[in-house]
């Protein structure tokens, strides 16, 4: 498990949040399932929990 720092962008706007995932794929396809309307996602690896 590692924490990532999502970044989301839409027509609108762009939100910078943090979560907790497995893998940057994980963190990823999740955000894009909770923001269907996002043109852009990236994912970070701040810091691995072990």
């Amino acid at each position: 498990m590692a924490i990532y720092r999502i970044t989301i962008k839409t027509a609108q706007a762009r939100w910078s949040i943090t979560g907790l995932f497995a893998s940057s794929c994980e963190a990823v396809i999740q955000t894009l399932a909770d923001w269907p309307e996002a043109r852009c996602i990236s994912a970070r690896c701040i810091r691995s929990v072990q």
